[in-house]
């Protein structure tokens, strides 16, 4: 008996003794592969030392029971691949590798690592369609790809994915996918799928069926149509966010079950109706609301009365209604009664961050004129003044326009939220609209056919496009176009620009001349013909187009089409009505030391985001378009702005691919003068920095309001030299723009001066790459809140 127990546990001591040689065994497997991994990315983290345990004392590990279960790697200084080696941690159930400069694809072994429940993976370079291997982690909860590069259309397994719980997706322009069948994922409580391209662009009804989903966040999708009704049953939701979309109609009664609700923002659409007063009382733990520049009307609480009753000053962190059609007394105002606490004031005056944090102006108040609507630049989205709107809107009950691209829906009316659909969006009527527009695309088709043989055979000239007729067509051999740039016919351009009138010409230069014209369907576009002695050969002609259809950034100019044939060279770009730059810093034909301004001054918060707008850009150009594009003449004359101010990349005719960003491109220098970076005009060298150094000299201009170069200038004609030995010897004050002297935010202004000089550093290994600059500009703009300055979208 004795001698049975001994051997018992000598067996169990050698099962102890097994299984913790087994485990130190695979600890020790995963630090070869962790050390590995840091040797193929070239980074050092100290602790790492090869041939020891990670899960003994290895910085940015957590063990669990002697094996690896989180790498965080967050802002390590990775660059590099993924390797293969991650799939030995297949015990791993938290992955960070955020904020890294991560490339290429995602490693198959991802695969092997099946307790994965969190993977955050944003803020890298990724630039790669949506990664399969993601539809293989059976266990993952919480997703996180934000700003990472992904394109591509979001597979129909991904939503399959039951286990998931918090997406993250937002700003992955060229990412697409299907909002409605989100619905299959019965436990989300998160879905933040903010800039992404969605079918049909609409708030589907369905998603009320998500009723675990407490965070939703949408925003800049370009959605059209209204809130649903239905949403009112998301009784859990805590943040609700559709900014800067196009929505339209009223906010449903539902909306008050929403008895959770501490975040709510739809700024930035067309949304009509009475001031939601109730919000207050039906969200007891409301803290930020956000409603600014929507067309609400009626008269808000007393502000006495939000701070007695509702604890304003100690509730909210944000509450703004600035740009709507709201009358009544002015809120901290001297009239009425409406005063404000001086807790209340100093979130609405006083510092510039704190402006931002309670705005209820501009308004149609009593004791303000009532066309401030029409004078306040950042209420430029309304097309009504005061009066007009309250004349045609609240009393007669007339529907104002619906934003572009949309018409009224039938039924629509002032009461219901004047709600509007996308044009050829289904109204109704019971017959199919695919079938409507097959049947209007066939006949047209055949009218166009029928009309082009007509004028084949009776046409003895056609004015401007005579010269053509006998020519041969260098373009009429076989090349595979861009499937989503249109060409158009020579005819077509001349007749919308009424033979290119001069009475049409909006710009010229090198190049030839831009033309502004209508198309049929309503659309303006500006039409860039170039000149005879500025014709590319065909062969760059066309890589110029395939390179432009390829480029799809909210920040860059939407190239809408082209028309080639021999002689005769356009591109057919999107309309941007505010013009250049230029024109908004130095007048309308800005030289060397001619600054005569046009209108008012460029504020400084809009010079802010115009640099952070074209740095976007840029960024997108240099690390998620494939191949990488180095732009080669960033300037303010190649800067536009579209209606609301929106800046956005123009004029790639000398743009240059490059497959890697570190291969120098040897060229000859390209560019302006003033802009063109130094090293390069030396060493023959292209690479990302020279945008950047360009870059640099355009955030000076916005910060001093003087041209690059400037001979008038006594002490120093180059601005780059000028602003250096002012700003270092007397700081910003020195240098500052006089017309925005009286009010900018030095904090501000001194940091992107510090940033401009940076980034136009004589060696390009003093600049900082784009990505730099967003993460330095990212911070700013989010404290000044820029957004509620002015539309953006």
């Amino acid at each position: 008996m004795a001698r049975s127990r001994c051997t018992a546990g000598l067996v169990l001591v050698l099962a102890i003794t097994a299984a913790t040689l087994s485990l130190t065994f695979c600890s020790l497997e995963e630090g070869v592969a962790l050390h590995n991994m840091m040797t193929k990315w070239n980074v050092n983290i100290p602790s790492w030392t090869p041939g020891s345990d990670p899960c003994d004392g290895w910085e940015l590990i957590l063990c669990t029971n002697g094996r690896v279960t989180s790498l965080n790697l967050t802002l390590a200084g990775i660059s590099g691949e993924l390797p293969e080696e991650i799939g030995v941690l297949t015990e791993l159930e938290t992955l960070d590798l955020s904020e890294n400069d991560f490339r290429g694809s995602f490693p198959d072994s991802l695969a092997n690592c099946q307790k994965l429940r969190v993977l955050d993976v944003q803020e890298c370079n990724w630039n790669v369609p949506f990664p399969s291997v993601f539809l293989k982690l059976s266990n993952l909860e919480y997703l996180s790809a934000a700003s990472s590069g992904l394109s591509g259309r979001l597979p129909e397994e991904f939503y399959a994915m039951k286990s998931l719980k918090y997406i993250y997706l937002g700003n992955n322009t060229q990412l697409t996918g299907n909002l409605e069948s989100f619905t299959l994922m019965s436990n989300l409580v998160n879905l933040t799928v903010w800039s992404i391209k969605f079918d049909d662009y609409v708030l589907p009804e369905k998603l009320s069926t998500l009723k675990n989903l407490q965070y939703f966040n949408c925003h800049d999708c370009n959605l059209h149509g209204g809130l649903p009704e239905s949403y009112g049953d998301l009784t859990n939701l805590i943040e609700f966010n559709v900014r800067r979309n196009y929505l339209t109609g009223g906010i449903p009664e539902s909306f008050k079950k929403l008895t959770k609700m501490e975040n709510f923002r739809v700024d930035t659409n067309s949304l009509l109706g009475p001031f939601p007063n109730w919000m207050f009382s039906a969200w007891p733990k409301l803290s930020s609301l956000y409603i600014s520049r929507n067309q609400f009307y009626g008269t808000p609480y007393n502000i006495s009365y939000l701070e007695t009753r509702f604890n304003l000053t100690s509730r909210f962190k944000i509450l703004r209604w600035d740009c709507n059609y709201l009358e009544g007394n002015q809120p901290c105002g001297n009239a009425g009664g409406n005063n404000c606490s001086i807790e209340t004031v100093a979130n609405t005056v006083g510092e510039v961050v704190e402006i931002l944090k309670f705005a209820f102006n501009p308004n149609c108040y009593d004791d303000v004129p009532t066309d401030i609507i029409s004078q306040v630049g950042y209420c430029n989205a309304h097309t009504l003044t005061c009066d007009a709107f309250y004349n045609e809107v609240v009393n007669q009950k007339v529907c104002p326009a619906c934003p572009s691209s949309q018409t009224l829906a039938a039924g629509s009316t002032v009461d219901s939220g004047c709600l509007c659909h996308a044009k050829g969006s289904d109204s109704g009527s019971g017959f199919p609209v695919n079938a409507v527009v097959g049947l209007v695309v066939g006949l047209s088709s055949l009218f166009i056919i029928i009309l082009g043989l007509v004028i084949w055979k009776r046409r003895k000239h056609f004015s401007f496009f005579d010269i053509f007729s006998n020519k041969e067509d260098a373009f009429d051999e076989e090349w595979e176009m861009p499937a989503s740039v249109h060409r158009f016919s020579v005819e077509e351009l001349a007749r919308i620009t009424e033979d290119f009138n001069d009475s049409h010409i909006i710009g010229h230069g090198g190049f030839g001349k831009v033309y502004a014209g209508t198309l049929d369907d309503g659309r303006m576009v500006a039409i860039k013909r170039a000149s005879a002695g500025s014709l590319q050969g065909v062969k760059e002609f066309r890589n110029e187009v395939t390179l432009l259809s390829r480029l799809h950034h909210r920040h860059l100019v939407r190239l809408e089409g082209f028309c080639a044939e021999k002689e005769f060279q356009v591109l057919v770009y999107e309309f941007m009505k505010k013009g250049n730059l230029a024109t908004h810093l130095y007048g309308d034909h800005a030289k060397f030391g001619e600054k005569t301004k046009l209108g008012s001054p460029l504020p400084w918060y809009k010079r802010l985001e115009i640099a952070y707008g074209v740095a976007q850009g840029l960024e997108y150009l240099h690390s998620f378009a494939d191949p990488p594009v180095i732009h080669r003449d960033v300037k303010p004359s190649n800067i536009l702005l579209d209606e609301h101010m929106m800046a956005k990349l123009a004029d790639f005719g000398i743009s240059k691919e490059s497959p890697e960003l570190d291969t120098h491109i040897s060229t000859r220098p390209a560019g302006t003068a003033g802009y063109l970076d130094p090293e390069y005009f030396l060493r023959r060298q292209l690479t990302t920095a020279s945008d950047v150094y360009a870059y640099g000299v355009v955030l000076l201009e916005l910060v001093t309001g003087q041209v690059a170069i400037d001979h008038t200038r006594d002490d120093e004609y180059n601005l780059v030299e000028w602003a250096k030995k002012r700003f270092r010897t007397a700081g910003i004050i020195s240098i500052i723009d006089p017309s925005i002297a009286d009010d900018y935010s030095k904090d501000a202004f001194t940091q992107i001066t510090e940033l401009a000089l940076r980034c136009s550093s004589f060696s390009k290994n003093e600049r900082p790459t784009m990505k730099e600059v967003l993460a330095i500009l990212d911070p700013m703009t989010a404290n000044y809140d820029l957004g509620y300055f002015f539309e953006e979208k």
